[in-house]
C-alpha cells in the first residue's frame, strides 16, 4: 500500500499566516487608504488557485471608516460585490432567509444576476465571505455570532449543492478542509500536527467528517500557507486527482482507477479522499469494491470475509464490509461507529454485535442531508429509533430511498408522531425543491409500512444472541432508551433524556433496567446538551409558573408562544391547561398533541383553520409552531398585520438564523427543556459504573479537563467495547 511520503518544511521566520495574514494586511491596506487617500489600491482578500474572491473582510474592517468605504465602493466593482454579499449574510444572520430556497434566490437577485456568476461562482463568494467575517471576529464578543453564520452558510449551501450538479457537492466539502485550515493556522511557527488536529475536530463541529491528512495538505499549499513540518506533498492525494483526470479523459475507465486505489492506497484512504476529491463516486466505489469481493469468491479465490479483509475493504475495526452468516463480533462484545458524528443535528450510531449492524437513530444532516455515507449503511440489518424529532428520526427516507428494506423499531408514540414528523419533512422537501424533490408518499408508506411498535420493557430477540430492549427516556412522548444484549453482556444508548418530571401525561417518566441489566452494560453512548453546562436549568413545573406570570404581564393580547411541535408543545399545552386563557393551538404542533395528549382542559382549543382567518380576539394565546418564527403558523401570525404588536414569548432553544435568534434579545423567554441538566446527566452516567461511556449530542467540543473518563467519538472511527480484563481479537 501507498503510504504518505511528504518532505517537512522547516520555518524559522515567525510569521502570520491564514485569516491572521489577511486582517493584518486588511489593516494595513485600510491605513494606507487613511493616510494617502489612495482608493485604487487592490484589495486585500482570500485567494486560492482559482483566484481571489470577494474582500468581504475588508469591506466590514472599512465599516469604522464610512467615508473611506464610500468613497472605494464608487471605484471598486470588487468591494461593491464584497457589499452584496455582506449584504445577504446579514440578512440570513438576522432569519431574513430562513431556509436555504430563500438563500439561492438572494443570491441570485443580488450576485448572479448583477456580477454575471453562475451558480457555482455565487456559492463559493458567499461561503468565502462568511468564512472572512469568522476569522475576522475569533476571539471578540462577536465570534460566536459569526460562528454560527459561517455554519448556517455552509448548511444551505451543502444542501442546495446536493440537489442538482453533483460536482458541487464534493467542492462543498472540499471548501470545508480549505477553511478549516484558513482558521487555524495562525502563524509559521505552529506545528503542523497541532493545526491538524485542530482542523480536524473544527470540520467535525461542523458535522462532517475530518479528511485524511493529504486533504490538509492540498488546501494549506493552495492557500500559500506553511508552518513548522509540514508536508510539501502527499502521494495518494496527488493520485487520486490524476486517476479522476484520466478518467475524465477517457484515458481509462472508472473501474481501472478504483482498482489502482485499492491496490496501491488501500480502500480506507482512497475512500476518505474521495469523500473530498470525488464524491459523486464513493458510492460507486464501494459498490466495485464489494462487487469484486464476491466475484472473486464466486471465481474460487476464497471466502469473501477474508477476501475483503486482504483487499482492506472494511470498518476501521478492520471487519470486512460483507453480508455473511459468520458473527462480526465475538460472544459479548459490541463495535460502534458514529456516522452522526458527536454534534447536534444527525444523531446515528452504528452497533455491531453478533451477526447484526442495528443502526440506532437515523438523524437528518447524519445521512439524509447528503450522500456520502458509510458502506456500513448499506448493510443493515435493523434500525432503532430512540424517538420522532428530525435530528433522530429524518434521514430514515433516504435510507429506505436507497434501498434498505428491513423494519424499523420504536415505540408506538415514535411510531404516529414519526409519521407526522415525515409528513412535514416531504412537504418542506417539495417547498424547496420544487420539481427537484427526492422525497413523496409513496416513500412515507414504504417506510410506515416497516415500522413494528415495541413496547416498553419489552425484549425482541434478534437470534438466540442478540435482543434489543426499550426503556422509557423522559425525554418527549414515545422517546426512548435502547437496550442492546449480546450474549451476556449489555450495550445502552440513552437516546436523548431527561430525568424531570414532565407536565404532559403524553411523556412517561425515565425508567433505568434492572441492577443486574446495569452491571452487565459494558458501554454506553449519552446524549450531552448541557452535560457540560452551567446554565441553570428550570425544571417543568418552573418554567410553567414562569410562563403564566409572563402572559399575565403582557398587555395586549393575544400573545404568541412560537413552539417546537413534538415535546414543547405538550409541555406548553399543559401547563397552560386549566388556567383563564384561551388556548388555540395550531399546525404541526396541534396535530401531534392532539395524537398524544389526553388530559387537557376545555381551554386548549386544536384549530384547523389556516392562520390567516384567525382574528385577534379569538383567543389569549396563540400556540404554533415553528418554535424560532421560521416557518409554520407561528411565521404567518409574527408577520400578519392584524397581529401587529403582538407579544412573543420564546420556550426553548434558539436556532441561528431564525427570526426568533434576531429578536431573542427584546422578548421574553421561558426556558422548558426536555434534557438531562449537567446534576442530572452526571447522575444518569454514574449509574453504569462497568460501562465505557461516549457521549454525543454536544453543542461544541468539550474541554478536555471536563471528561472524566467519558469519551468523545470521532465519525467514522470504530470502537471496540469488550468485557474488561478479557483479551480478544477477531480473526
Amino acid at each position: 500500500m501507498m503510504s504518505t511520503v511528504s518532505f517537512p518544511t522547516e520555518v524559522n521566520e515567525k510569521s502570520a499566516q491564514g485569516g491572521a495574514l489577511l486582517i493584518q494586511r486588511a489593516r494595513d491596506f485600510i491605513e494606507k487608504v487613511l493616510q494617502s487617500g489612495s482608493t485604487g489600491e487592490p484589495l486585500p482578500t482570500v485567494a486560492t488557485s482559482k483566484g481571489p474572491f470577494s474582500p468581504v473582510l475588508v469591506y466590514e474592517m472599512l465599516a469604522s471608516h464610512p467615508e473611506s468605504r464610500q468613497a472605494i465602493l464608487g471605484v471598486s466593482p470588487h468591494l461593491q460585490r464584497a457589499a452584496s454579499i455582506a449584504e445577504i449574510l446579514y440578512a440570513l444572520r438576522d432569519g431574513d432567509l430562513p431556509h436555504p430556497a430563500a438563500l439561492r434566490g438572494a443570491l441570485k437577485q443580488k450576485l448572479m444576476s448583477p456580477y454575471r456568476l453562475d451558480e457555482a461562482g455565487a456559492f463559493f463568494d458567499l461561503l468565502y465571505g462568511a468564512l472572512q467575517l469568522m476569522v475576522l471576529h475569533q476571539g471578540t464578543e462577536a465570534a460566536l455570532q459569526c460562528d454560527e453564520l459561517f455554519q448556517l452558510a455552509a448548511s444551505y449551501i451543502y444542501s442546495l449543492a446536493s440537489i442538482g450538479r453533483s460536482d458541487l457537492w464534493y467542492q462543498v466539502e472540499h471548501f470545508l478542509a480549505h477553511a478549516a485550515i484558513y482558521a487555524t493556522m495562525k502563524n509559521s511557527s505552529d506545528l503542523w500536527s497541532s493545526v491538524v488536529e485542530e482542523a480536524s475536530v473544527l470540520i467535525e463541529s461542523w458535522g462532517m467528517s475530518a479528511p485524511p491528512e493529504g486533504v490538509f495538505v492540498h488546501c494549506a499549499l493552495n492557500l500559500e500557507m506553511n508552518c513548522r513540518q509540514m508536508p510539501t506533498s502527499d502521494l495518494p492525494y496527488d493520485l487520486i486527482k490524476l486517476l479522476r483526470t484520466r478518467v475524465r479523459n477517457r484515458r481509462i475507465i472508472i473501474t481501472e482507477a478504483f482498482e489502482v486505489m485499492t491496490l496501491t492506497v488501500g480502500w480506507r484512504l482512497a475512500s476518505g479522499l474521495l469523500r473530498v476529491l470525488w464524491t459523486d463516486v464513493v458510492h460507486e466505489y464501494s459498490n466495485y469494491e464489494r462487487g469484486r469481493v464476491t466475484k472473486l469468491h464466486e471465481e474460487g479465490a476464497g471466502e469473501d470475509w477474508a477476501i475483503a479483509k486482504k483487499r482492506g475493504y472494511c470498518s476501521g475495526l478492520g471487519i470486512p464490509y460483507v453480508k455473511t452468516a459468520r458473527p462480526l463480533t465475538l460472544a459479548n462484545e459490541f463495535a460502534l461507529s458514529f456516522p452522526g458524528g458527536w454534534t447536534i443535528g444527525g444523531t446515528s450510531i452504528i452497533c455491531k454485535a453478533g451477526k447484526f449492524r442495528i443502526l440506532l437513530d437515523c438523524g437528518a444532516t447524519a445521512v439524509g442531508a447528503g450522500r456520502v455515507s458509510e458502506p456500513d449503511l448499506e448493510l443493515l440489518d435493523v434500525i432503532a429509533i430512540s424517538h420522532a424529532h428530525q435530528d433522530h428520526i429524518g434521514g430514515i427516507l433516504e435510507l429506505y430511498r436507497r434501498g434498505y428494506a428491513g423494519n424499523w423499531y420504536g415505540t408506538r408514540q415514535t411510531g404516529i408522531l414519526g409519521r407526522l414528523t415525515l409528513q412535514d419533512t416531504i412537504k418542506l422537501h417539495r417547498t424547496l425543491y420544487g420539481s427537484e424533490a427526492i422525497y413523496d408518499d409513496v416513500l412515507l408508506e414504504t417506510v410506515m409500512d416497516r415500522f413494528i411498535s415495541v413496547d416498553y420493557g419489552i425484549e425482541i430477540d434478534l437470534d438466540e444472541e442478540v435482543s434489543i430492549k426499550p426503556f422509557p427516556a423522559g425525554h418527549v412522548p414515545g422517546s426512548c432508551q435502547w437496550q442492546i444484549r449480546h450474549c451476556e453482556n449489555r450495550f445502552v444508548f440513552s437516546g436523548d433524556f431527561n430525568l424531570r418530571a414532565n407536565l404532559s401525561d403524553a411523556t412517561r417518566a425515565l425508567e433505568y433496567p434492572s441492577q443486574e441489566e446495569i452491571d452487565s452494560t459494558i458501554g454506553i453512548v449519552v446524549e450531552g446538551t448541557y452535560a457540560f453546562s452551567p446554565e441553570r436549568i428550570l425544571d417543568n413545573f418552573e418554567a410553567r409558573e414562569s410562563l403564566i406570570e409572563q402572559i399575565r404581564k403582557c398587555g395586549n393580547r393575544p400573545v404568541l408562544v412560537p413552539v417546537l411541535s413534538l415535546g414543547r408543545a405538550q409541555e406548553v399545552c399543559a401547563a397552560l391547561s386549566g388556567t383563564e386563557f384561551r388556548v388555540g393551538v395550531f399546525g404541526l404542533a396541534a396535530r401531534m398533541t392532539r395524537a398524544v395528549s389526553r388530559l387537557l382542559s376545555n381551554n386548549i382549543v386544536f384549530d384547523d383553520r389556516p392562520p390567516a382567518s384567525i382574528k385577534p380576539d379569538d383567543f389569549d394565546v396563540l400556540v404554533a409552531s415553528s418554535g424560532c418564527l421560521q416557518g409554520g403558523p407561528s411565521k404567518l401570525f409574527f408577520e400578519n398585520p392584524q397581529f401587529k404588536g403582538v407579544p412573543v414569548i420564546l420556550t426553548g432553544h434558539i436556532f441561528p438564523g431564525t427570526p426568533a435568534k434576531a429578536l431573542m434579545d427584546r422578548v421574553p423567554r421561558v426556558r422548558f427543556s426536555a434534557h438531562a441538566a449537567a446534576e442530572d446527566w452526571q447522575a444518569y452516567v454514574s449509574k453504569f459504573q462497568r460501562a465505557r461511556k461516549f457521549v454525543i449530542h454536544l453543542p461544541s467540543w468539550p474541554n478536555p479537563s471536563k471528561l472524566n473518563g467519558t469519551d468523545v467519538p470521532h465519525r467514522h472511527s470504530e470502537y471496540l467495547l469488550k468485557p474488561l480484563f478479557e483479551e480478544a481479537t477477531l480473526s
